[in-house]
């Protein structure tokens, strides 16, 4: 009985963790109509314009909204994925 309490602590754990590093710190709107999130750790990823996740290669140059080049950093496609999950859900 004690060891499932802690093993179910521990899935509490370490789902709350993943939540955390799910929230983007930066999002920006793209020129194409999609959105950049930066996370936490300096990682990227992109949603096209219809909110779905989209594969960049690492290194490529996007260009926001406003006119800044941003170089992409990783490509986080499992983190946006959740992210979209997360909002479809809501």
């Amino acid at each position: 009985m004690i060891k499932q309490t802690l093993i179910a602590a521990g899935f509490v754990l370490m789902s709350s963790a993943a939540v955390a590093g799910l929230a983007p710190v930066e999002k920006y709107g793209l020129q194409d109509g999609g959105t950049l999130y930066v996370f936490d750790d300096g990682k990227m990823g992109v949603e096209n314009e219809f909110g779905l996740v989209k594969s960049v290669d690492e290194g490529t140059s996007l260009t926001t909204a406003s006119g800044k080049e941003i170089t992409m950093v990783g490509n986080e496609i499992a983190r946006v994925r959740q992210i979209e999950l997360k909002r479809n859900a809501d």
